[in-house]
């Protein structure tokens, strides 16, 4: 994709949720890719002018992505590394809006037969492949990498945000279909909205099941006594 025509200009947008409103300039780009891969979000040009929370400009062939609020500047060549430090930014100021819970490092689904999953472990151990089959089973989405924790009611709420995947990516089911479902760069993908089921940003659930992974590939379930030892550990600071 050549970039110079498509990423130059820079457009204020407004993202609705259940977690608040958070103002993005950047390329209208990236408002189509948000587009294609949150759920639960309104995105739209914005009306009022405020202080942007994130900024992405493009220039000499890179990206820059910034945000005051929490002290990120970053730069990247791919769109899909550009898009996964955006979500992580849309999921920090989401969650500092609801300080009362606690956010977790996990993966989470719902499987075809409707058992919600909560999936806790390491980075590369398997959990977003875990997620992805089963959405590409016909379960749903609830988490890749990030859910809010409330402790006293034991409850989770979702972001809204698709599943990351590395290249290159397994197909599972129909492969035709499937294919369409994300969108790929150099070395990341993501999953489109319009076939992968995704739970909307603000979806609460309280899992039927909690497994950890012992090591890539191996899911087990966590005893009931260690199940709130096991989540304060996995909290993102």
């Amino acid at each position: 994709m050549a970039l110079s025509g498509v990423a130059q200009s820079v457009e204020r947008y407004q993202l609705r949720s259940s977690g608040g409103e958070i103002q993005v300039s950047c390329p209208p780009l990236f408002a189509r890719l948000l587009s294609a891969t949150l759920s639960g979000w309104e995105i739209e040009r914005a009306r009022i002018e405020k202080k942007p929370d994130v900024t992405i400009t493009f220039s000499d062939g890179v990206f820059r992505v910034a945000s005051e609020r929490l002290g990120i500047v970053s730069r990247y060549s791919d769109l899909m590394d550009v898009l996964n430090v955006l979500f992580n930014i849309l999921a920090k100021i989401y969650w500092q809006r609801i300080s009362t819970k606690t956010m977790i490092h996990c993966a989470a689904f719902v499987t075809d037969s409707g058992v919600s999953t909560l999936v806790l472990g390491s980075k590369k151990v398997g959990k977003s492949s875990l997620t992805w089959k089963n959405a590409c089973y016909g379960g749903t989405v609830l988490a890749d990498d990030i859910l809010l924790w409330d402790q006293l009611t034991g409850e989770f709420e979702c972001l809204g945000l698709p599943v990351r995947l590395r290249r290159p990516v397994r197909w599972h089911g129909n492969a035709g279909l499937v294919k369409k479902g994300v969108i790929a760069g150099k070395h990341l993908a993501y999953t489109r909205n319009s076939i992968i089921a995704i739970a909307p940003a603000g979806y609460v659930f309280i899992p039927e099941e909690i497994l950890f992974a012992k090591s890539v590939g191996v899911f087990k379930p966590i005893p009931l006594t260690k199940i709130k030892r096991m989540l304060l550990d996995s909290r993102i600071s």
